[in-house]
This record gives structure tokens, C-alpha cells and sequence, in this order.
């Protein structure tokens, strides 16, 4: 995807990830080439499951 900043990529892969996926032998990550038309569908769906878990989390944790 042209014009995003350097770095975007290493946040969604980082080192925390890495120990749970190495911890988590029956999980495995997937990379490859999401061509330019389905760009924003696969990133507004991830963001969005993102979003979702953090405000059940948010409102958890209200409610206690």
C-alpha cells in the first residue's frame, strides 16, 4: 500500500507477538501479498476486530 510511513508493518508483528506465537505451537502466522482492491476491506476488518476487543475489555472493566 503506497504512501504509508515506515514501521506500520512492525507494529503488527512485534516482539510480544512473536513470544506468543513461539509459546503457541498450534498458531501460526499467515503473510502474503493482499492485492491493492481488497487493501481497505482487509484493513477496516482488522482494525475493526481490534476495536471491538478493546471495547468489550473498556466496558469489562467498567462494569467490575
Amino acid at each position: 500500500m503506497a504512501g504509508l510511513p515506515d514501521g506500520l508493518y512492525e507494529s503488527i508483528l512485534d516482539e510480544d507477538l512473536r513470544d506468543i506465537l513461539k509459546d503457541r505451537p498450534e498458531l501460526r502466522s499467515v503473510f502474503g501479498k493482499i492485492e491493492a482492491d481488497e487493501e481497505p476491506a482487509r484493513y477496516a476488518a482488522f482494525l475493526a476486530k481490534v476495536l471491538e476487543r478493546a471495547l468489550h475489555l473498556e466496558v469489562n472493566s467498567g462494569s467490575s
